[in-house]
């Protein structure tokens, strides 16, 4: 293959990254592929020997295949085509690839070009035309001029137009306002170029383009360092661009062929690229190997300058360049460049945040703690294991050397960069980070242990599991409130509902958020609705994020957000059910009478049946209940809490793990039943048609698939009074569903020994690589934004296809 087609290859990928795309969204499109290149010298190379011919021969040196391989290799369905025009091949493409835009016929196009050196033989005709320098170099506009020193190189852009570039809120290099082609004619030599053609070209494109010639303080020009070429060049700009120009005000004209050669079939894409960097620099170069001028040519009175030393911009106001090019056989180009920052403030309004909607008091809390460095998630993904630690750890020099001149929002454009604007490739690693300094030490940390394969699949199967009471704390949530708008939004909702519509005597979002010497969170009416918003927020989070559950289970009340991330409920009656369940649960104290009033919870490491019997040999069967079958090796009593306290120092003394729960409610046990037509009643005007959901459900109150009944109030009453059969749910939920993912919706972490009994229980002497991976959104004591995004990063490593645009921090 001719290693221009590999160099377009591997450049037009590089010009995707730097455009902020990903090339997994081109597949199909009408992209198109324009490319200039006029020499085939790997094609002279590959026909020595005439007994011997590459079987790809064909494809592999035709001349048309640069450009088609482009479009073969991203399956783009636009116009693709190699142009040759001799040296004005490049530009002429980027003006094809503009008309192309223009049209209609395609919404994005690449335009490109490439010159590589393989043989000496190219170089003898262009040396028998006085073409080359025998110097080897290229002495533009200079008095030594006598032929150009040939160069190798590919350059590649990416165009979009501009309404679509702002709508997608791409990163914008430049704005081409405008471009023209035309043939010389005849003139007294073919390879002789022409003043009067020049002239037109460049008047049409500024007429075209409905611009004057003032604002213009730059001209990248062909440059070709021939004393002819030179000339006729520089009359054609002093005769428009420059002729109103005073002597004090000239237009200042460059080639960037001294630097880096006369790239023949690139030359226009490298003017162009360079002339995109003085735009966004406001800075021009010194002309490279430049002493005296071009005597044909008065530059003074020309009103032309080349520049010998840095130039500022000289002009107040839009920064604008031309670009010229011309080829050996007369064809003519010429493009109109503006800086990008002024047509991006016109056009892209201020982003007007959520806070603005958000209530007074609310606003301020957030506006409190927007000082604290927020948690950032960032991907990165490779083809290939050691790619992805080679890719962080050339982030992390970069972090280091430019440490100084970052900000917050640097740390956030960088997150985003990485997350939604970059392709994705099989071999995945992230890292989650509060500052530069801590994203730059773990990606120095990180090697290729922490980076895994996997291909993203479209409909991954993700269960969402859900706790129940007794994993509220002080502030649950306030790390998730002040990151996530989503969730923010969720929580706001949440709180009007219950104030509104149910007459609830606290602010929830209030009580949440308090610190823990305030906080009344374990009191069942609120902890309840508390627990259940919670979990519904972070489901609200993670369908943002494209993160949808194929099935779900509820540990006790964790059935109330399971049964809303499944679609089989709705939010209002999710919070309803919540709410009046915490207020029943509260009034235990009033309807049970004497010494029993009081309940507790314990979990035990203890089988179901070794429980059972631990609890008939102590003869408390009838005040002690096993509440909740959690796992094979885990069960969790409810009852009297002075039996509670009994038993666990009982289990205490027998040195049996167990754990008294943060409830004073003794749930699951007959005491539920002194609330139970209560609960029932508040429940009534729950609507009784079954809604199948968008995904299934399996009941810890039967420990099957739910099929019947989840809408109904007395469903929700067994859910508060029954036995929770969780561990039984789990296992129908794994064997039916077969999910990929387990990831747990909660405060804490709190199913997660739970869960690995069960998968130990299944997966027994099986491939532990058949076991699906559990993954906590949350965990006490660490930062749940934190938590969450490393959550969404491991699904994400897992081959899911999280939307990295829910992550955007407002």
């Amino acid at each position: 293959m001719d290693p221009q087609q590999r160099l377009l290859l591997e450049t037009s990928y590089e010009a995707i990254e730097n455009a902020g795309l990903r090339i997994e969204d081109f597949g199909g499109s009408d992209t198109s592929v324009f490319v200039g290149s006029f020499v085939k010298d790997y094609e002279q190379v590959s026909l020595r020997d005439a007994h011997y011919q590459p079987r790809y021969a064909a494809t592999g040196t035709g001349n048309a295949i640069l450009a088609n391989r482009i479009s073969y290799f991203y399956d783009l369905q636009g116009p693709s085509m190699t142009i040759d025009t001799g040296c004005s091949g490049s530009l002429v493409a980027i003006h094809q690839a503009c008309e192309t835009l223009r049209h209609g016929e395609s919404s994005i196009a690449f335009a490109a070009g490439a010159g590589v050196i393989l043989t000496p033989n190219t170089m003898m005709p262009m040396t028998a035309l006085n073409f080359l320098s025998p110097d080897g170099r290229s002495f533009s506009f200079d008095a030594r001029a006598n032929g150009y020193g040939r160069g190798e190189g590919v350059g590649f852009v990416v165009l979009k137009r501009l309404a679509d570039a702002l709508r997608d809120k791409d990163p914008i290099r430049a704005v081409i306002r405008g471009t023209g082609i035309c043939q010389d004619g005849r003139t007294p030599g073919i390879v002789f170029p022409s003043t009067k053609a020049q002239v037109s070209n460049i008047t049409s494109v500024y007429q075209k383009a409905g611009l004057c010639f003032d604002q213009t303080a730059y001209v990248e020009c062909h440059g070709t360092g021939t004393r002819a070429g030179d000339f006729v060049e520089l009359s054609a700009v002093a005769a428009t661009l420059a002729a109103n120009r005073s002597q004090d005000s000239p237009v200042i004209v460059g080639s960037v062929k001294p630097n880096i050669g006369h790239l023949e079939g690139a030359a226009g894409v490298a003017g162009l690229i360079k002339s995109v960097l003085v735009l966004e620099k406001g800075e021009i170069p010194p002309q490279a190997n430049f002493m005296t001028g071009n005597p044909r040519v008065d530059f003074q009175q020309c009103r032309l300058k080349v520049p010998t030393d840095l130039c500022q911009w000289p002009l107040p106001g839009l920064r604008r360049v031309s670009i010229n090019c011309f080829g050996f056989g007369g064809t003519n180009a010429h493009a109109i460049l503006d800086e990008a920052e002024f047509h991006v403030k016109r056009h892209r309004p201020l982003n007007i945040g959520r806070l603005a909607a958000l209530a007074e008091t609310e606003k301020i809390m957030v506006e409190e703690y927007s000082w604290t460095p927020l948690p950032q998630l960032f991907t990165f993904t490779s083809p290939d294991q050691h790619g992805v630690v080679r890719i962080m750890h050339q982030y992390a020099d970069h972090i280091w050397d430019t440490l100084e001149f970052k900000t917050t929002e640097d740390l956030n454009n960088l997150s985003y960069t990485l997350n939604c604007r970059r392709s994705q490739f099989d071999w995945k690693g992230y890292v989650v980070a509060n500052t530069q300094e801590e994203l730059a030490e773990t990606l120095d940390s990180t090697d290729v242990d922490k980076v895994v394969r996997s291909k993203t699949r479209p409909h991954p199967k993700i269960a969402f599991l859900f706790g129940g009471q007794g994993a509220q704390f002080p502030g649950m949530g306030s790390g998730l409130f002040y990151r996530f708008e989503v969730f923010r939004s969720s929580l706001e909702a949440a709180t009007q509902y219950l104030l509104k519509h149910l007459g609830s005597q606290f602010n929830l979002m209030t009580e949440i958020l308090k610190i823990q010497h305030e906080s009344v969170i374990h009191k069942p009416s609120i902890s309840q609705p508390a627990t259940t918003a919670i979990q519904m927020g972070i489901v609200d989070l993670m369908k943002a994020c494209n993160v949808h559950p194929s099935s779900a289970v509820g540990h006790s009340s964790g059935e109330i957000a399971a049964a809303y991330a499944c679609g089989m409920i709705s939010r209002e009656d999710a919070w309803t059910i919540a709410f009046y369940r915490g207020a029943c649960a509260e009034q235990m104290s009033i309807r049970l009478p004497g010494p029993r009033c009081q309940g507790l919870m314990c979990a035990v490491s203890m089988s179901e049946d070794g429980m059972r019997g631990y609890l008939s040999r102590e003869g408390v069967s009838d005040t002690i209940q096993v509440a909740c079958i959690n796992s094979p090796k885990s069960v969790t009593i409810s009852g009297d809490a002075s039996g509670i306290r009994l038993i666990a120092a009982d289990l205490k003394e027998r040195d049996t793990y167990h754990r008294i729960l943060d409830v004073p409610v003794a749930y699951h046990s007959y005491h539920m039943k002194y609330v139970d037509s209560e609960y029932k009643a508040c429940l009534q005007d729950l609507p009784m048609d079954f809604c199948p959901g968008i995904a299934p459900m399996f009941s810890s109150v039967t420990g099957r698939r739910m099929e019947l009944g989840v809408q109904s109030s007395r469903y929700w009453t067994d859910n508060l009074t029954s036995p929770v059969l969780f561990s039984d749910a789990m296992k129908m939920m794994l064997q039916e569903s077969r999910p990929d993912v387990l990831l747990e919706l909660g405060p804490q972490s709190t199913l997660r020994t739970f869960v690995t009994d069960i998968l130990d229980d299944m997966f027994a002497g099986r491939r532990i690589n058949l076991a699906p991976k559990y993954v906590s959104a949350m965990a006490r004591g660490k930062n749940e934004a934190y938590t969450v995004l490393s959550a969404l990063g491991a699904l994400w490593s897992q081959g899911c296809n999280v939307d990295m645009q829910g992550l955007v921090k407002k």
